[in-house]
């Protein structure tokens, strides 16, 4: 697709437990869909690394 606005494809595969609430989350920020909160909370989102 030479005019898609974002022409890399990243994929994630995760398990129907991990699905369910990813799903919710996405509701409850009301997010369009998945890709749009992927590239929210991947670019906006925090780490945070136990030791």
């Amino acid at each position: 697709m030479p005019n898609r606005k974002r022409p890399i494809i990243m994929r994630l595969a995760v398990t129907e437990d991990e699905k369910k609430p990813i799903e919710k989350k996405i509701k409850i920020l009301g997010t369009r869909n998945f890709g749009a909160y992927a590239r929210k909370m991947l670019i906006d989102g925090y780490i945070i690394k136990a030791v």
